[in-house]
């Protein structure tokens, strides 16, 4: 008689796989939290150059002042970027565009103002500061903004200079 074999995985196979498995995501889990967290904060630092240069561009093309400020609702202007931002017209008060988010502290402005103005010729003269990104307690990106309303990320030099704000967190 021909027995028939059959063909699969024993159970102390299967557990040595499990624990092989196991292993694998733990030691895989906070690289990719790392890598998902790194993510986010480029994408931040994308989507927000893309509305200044959005809010900078409608100045100087409709020749009016625009103003960027953080808001947490979407229609107002308040002092904090961490949960959002808004670019409107200064004069008409419309709505260009508005960006909200999770709240998140490590997500700062330093400037002279609480907002941005550029003006008809796409200068913010009263306006220019500096974005800040921190991670884990230090700058994942500077994001300047100078008088001319130009935007320039900082330098590894400039984000070392910018630690002290995170550290304090």
């Amino acid at each position: 008689m021909n027995a028939i074999r059959a063909k699969g995985v024993t159970l102390i196979e299967l557990m040595v796989a499990l624990a092989i498995l196991a292993v694998a995501l733990t030691l895989g889990l906070p690289a990719l939290d790392e890598l998902l967290a790194r993510n986010r904060q480029t994408a931040r630092l994308h989507q927000l150059q893309g509305d200044l240069h959005h809010a900078r561009s409608h100045a100087l093309t409709r020749r009016l002042r625009v103003e960027v400020c953080g808001s947490a609702d979407g229609k107002t202007c308040q002092a904090s970027w961490s949960q959002g931002w808004i670019a409107r017209e200064r004069r008409s008060q419309r709505l260009l565009l508005a960006h909200q988010q999770k709240a998140d502290p490590t997500f700062q402005w330093s400037g002279f103002s609480a907002s941005i103005q550029f003006m008809p010729s796409g200068t913010s003269p009263q306006s220019n500061g500096r974005f800040l990104q921190c991670h884990r307690q230090e700058v994942g990106w500077l994001l300047i903004l100078n008088r001319q309303g130009r935007l320039r990320v900082g330098s590894t030099s400039e984000n070392l200079a910018e630690v002290a704000r995170c550290r304090g967190q």
